[in-house]
């Protein structure tokens, strides 16, 4: 039986879909649908109403920024899951703080600068983000949040969070106090996330990890899921009638990348994501003639090594070519590696 999608534009489907079932999101402007389990929209919208911090963590590709993205770029999207869940609506207020531009954990309440040939110190652009949002929290829900925390340079600049996440209140450079209790903070990791420790340059701080009162695990989707996810992708971007047997076999080629992955081979191979998938999907309908091993080595296998190729050549050899179904459509394996 097929995997049901539920519009979020849909009241009635929505209220009638399961925690675990998938619900697309409208669009952001130039990106294509964003799709996530029911259950991950109703937290984060819980999070982001109620003003709580929350911890995203899950394997690189999982769409945990591309949630926060749907999520604030579509202002219609928070609207709906407000409506939904009964809460009032502001428009979101989205501060983006990238981790990996603190060196010192002291930089994340200021930052010295050059003016006037004399250094000054300056609040940090969190404590910029924090008194703007004091002014606008009113007529908005503001939402400060921290970038791939996973990849700072160090343990210590996670100790500098300490004295802002979980605080009613945080000090300017003035002894200003700035109350914090109506501001969303969010902070996306793979700290969570099995085999994904490539990615995590230094360990959770235990106790910034006991100031996210909610923890949300953002994981793949199940093959089924992708599957029928990519079709309904592809009829909305690129043509009505997808073909599945295609895309079954694209699904299941990322599958064994990301277990190559998890067992710690395949390091130059970036984790397979819809946007790989439908790029290199067009590619091999709008190009035939280069043939399946060519598409896959130049969109989802793109910055492999050639021992990595070599590690997957098998693979694509007997996903795609071991069925006979549309076998005529694709050409013979070139030998390019």
């Amino acid at each position: 039986m097929r995997t049901k999608i539920y519009d979020i534009r849909d009241k009635d489907e929505y209220m009638a879909a399961t925690p675990f079932d998938m619900i697309k999101m409208i669009p952001a402007k130039g990106n294509h649908s964003h799709y996530k389990y029911k259950y991950a929209l109703d937290v984060v919208t819980f999070g982001i109403c109620n003003k709580r911090s929350l911890h995203l963590s899950g394997p690189t590709g999982a769409g945990k920024s591309s949630m926060i993205e749907a999520i604030t770029e579509v202002p219609e999207n928070l609207k709906l899951l407000c409506e939904y869940s009964g809460y009032e609506y502001k428009p979101p207020l989205l501060y983006e703080i990238e981790m990996v531009k603190f060196d010192t954990p002291g930089e994340c309440h200021e930052r010295t600068i050059i003016k006037n040939r004399e250094t000054v110190d300056v609040p940090s652009e969190i404590i910029e983000a924090l008194l703007d949002a004091v002014e606008k929290q009113k007529d908005h829900y503001p939402i400060v949040y921290f970038m791939e925390m996973g990849r700072v340079h160090s343990a210590s600049i996670q100790g500098g969070l300490l004295n802002i996440v979980g605080k009613p209140h945080v000090k300017t450079l003035d002894n200003q106090k700035i109350a914090t209790g109506n501001v969303c903070f969010i902070a996306d990791s793979n700290y969570q996330a099995a085999g994904d420790a490539t990615y995590t340059l230094v360990t959770f701080d235990e106790a910034l990890k006991r100031r996210f009162d909610i923890n949300l695990s953002i994981p793949h989707f199940p093959e089924e899921n992708q599957v029928h996810m990519m079709h309904d992708l592809i009829h909305d971007t690129l043509e009505k009638n997808p073909d599945d047997d295609l895309i079954k076999n694209l699904i299941k080629l990322g599958q064994i990348i990301r277990q190559y992955k998890a067992e710690g081979n395949l390091a130059s191979v970036i984790e397979p994501n819809p946007k790989g998938y439908l790029t290199c999907y067009e590619m091999i309908k709008s190009l035939p003639g280069i043939g399946v091993n060519l598409a896959v080595t130049n969109t989802m296998l793109g910055n492999a090594t050639s021992e990595d190729l070599k590690l997957v050549d098998t693979s694509i050899q007997r996903v795609f070519y071991s069925h006979q179904v549309n076998a005529d459509r694709f050409s013979a394996i070139d030998d390019v590696f």
